[in-house]
């Protein structure tokens, strides 16, 4: 199973780490930091930045609930449940993509509420996906193992 997989003339792949192994600690930190990159990015891209309209907390608290579920997604990637985790991580980086999207103009309550909200959805219906491509993917494994 290819996490990324390039074929230019000797190719390039990436596998993703198996079940239980510590490189699970290396893909967490550089998809946090790929996270975070994006997310900065985008917030600087589409926001004044203008010291009254620029607020910090609103920076500081859409990162931490990327890097606290992106911890999640992978710990249950090291538990074993890469589709989860596959779609989940997808959601993610959607989400952190979307999110300052829609943060255009002025960030106060409620466009605080509403980015994490939108944040949320965006994540939570990846992981739905994610769950059902575990649970076939279970189910058909269950029927190989058992036979004709």
């Amino acid at each position: 199973m290819y996490w990324i997989r390039i074929s230019i003339r000797g190719g390039f792949a990436m596998k993703i780490p198996t079940k239980r192994s510590p490189k699970w600690i290396v893909v967490y930190l550089l998809s946090s930091l790929a996270i975070t990159i994006l997310m900065l990015s985008q917030l600087f891209l589409t926001m004044d930045l203008e010291l009254e309209s620029f607020n910090m907390a609103l920076l500081v608290v859409l990162i931490l609930i990327a890097l606290i579920a992106n911890f999640i997604f992978n710990v249950l990637g090291f538990w074993g449940l890469f589709y989860i985790w596959s779609f989940a991580t997808f959601g993610l980086i959607v989400s952190s993509f979307i999110t300052p999207l829609v943060l255009l103009n002025q960030v106060g309550g409620w466009e605080l509420f509403v980015g994490v909200y939108l944040m949320t959805l965006i994540v939570g219906f990846f992981t739905i996906l994610g769950i059902g491509a575990q649970v076939i993917h279970y189910f058909i494994n269950r029927k190989r193992e058992e036979g004709p």
